[in-house]
């Protein structure tokens, strides 16, 4: 399933390297008891983390008016392995944080009215979602049979904004996933991005040319990832630092193999990239569970 994301010019990034501040939001996560995931995405395009202008940056305001679809880019099967690791690892992450009961993400894209909810044209939640696919490049991928909610689609973040003459489509957001937890019948929804990076090491330059050619270059992988939860009073109960502003604390997987003339390659027969980036995955997975369950607990 490839998806689209549109770089922006409304969100400034930041400069944030870290998970400062408080990701809960009170009194509106005391409500929150029961929770679903509906939405996991991941960027398509990896990206050397510490480049010049590095990160995943989103913005739909301004792409949700008037944006078209390009050609569809550079997806792979290793990538939708790598978002539908993701959304299982966060799964289990949330799963331990108390006292949140959640929905199992499987039973989430099996349940049939979420399927009926989020076919494009056949709800407003459908055209809401079809809207987010139109206003993208092909950056982006979810696990099958899960949309693509960005964060960015439903929450300012920290960026107080005006909109002049027309409603605010981060409200039109909010209400989108507020109607969409009394549908599930839960208390709230989370959406959760990754953005998958890596890091270059000594050994990172001796792939793609001259006697090298065959060899791939070693790099250690990095994933950051950003979540909003939103309840079925249209209030947000958790946020983290947004890609869209730089936001995002990045951790780390193991050393491997992974590129090719200098570029990410996830083709390897032994899958060693794919299993280094999954256990940054799920690295990132645990320390966003223990941040909201200190934060939770006090």
């Amino acid at each position: 399933m490839r998806i689209t994301g549109v770089a922006v010019s409304l969100f400034l990034a930041l400069g944030l390297t870290g998970c400062g501040g408080t990701f809960i939001k009170k009194p509106a996560v005391l409500d929150v008891k029961k929770l679903a995931i509906v939405s996991v995405y991941a960027n398509t395009d990896i990206h050397d983390v510490e480049a010049k202008e590095s990160g995943t940056k989103v913005n739909l305001l301004k792409a949700l008016v008037a944006a078209t679809a390009p050609e569809k880019d550079i997806e792979t099967d290793e990538q939708v392995q790598l978002v539908t690791m993701g959304l299982k690892s966060f799964g289990e992450a949330l799963s331990g944080v108390e006292p949140w009961s959640l929905v199992p993400p499987d039973q989430v894209i099996r349940n049939k009215k979420f399927q009926a909810l989020t076919k494009p044209g056949s709800s407003a939640m459908g055209d809401f979602l079809s809207a987010l696919r139109k206003a993208a490049t092909a950056s982006w991928v979810t696990p099958p049979g899960m949309p693509y909610i960005p964060a960015s689609s439903v929450t300012h973040g920290n960026k107080s904004v005006t909109i002049m003459g027309q409603k605010d489509p981060v409200v039109e957001g909010q209400e989108k996933l507020a109607a969409l937890c009394k549908d599930l019948n839960v208390d709230a929804v989370a959406v959760i991005g990754l953005d998958l990076a890596y890091k270059k090491g000594w050994l990172s330059g001796m792939s793609g040319t001259g006697i090298f050619s065959g060899v791939l270059g070693q790099a250690t992988p990095v994933v950051a990832c950003e979540m909003v939860v939103v309840t079925r009073n249209g209030q947000i109960a958790v946020e983290t630092p947004l890609f869209s502003q730089g936001g995002g604390k990045h951790e780390e997987g193991p050393g491997a193999p992974m590129l090719k003339k200098g570029r990410p390659y996830l083709k390897d027969s032994k899958q060693e990239a794919v299993n280094a980036y999954a256990k940054a995955i799920t690295k990132s997975a645990a320390v966003l569970r223990d941040v909201l369950v200190k934060e939770l607990s006090q």
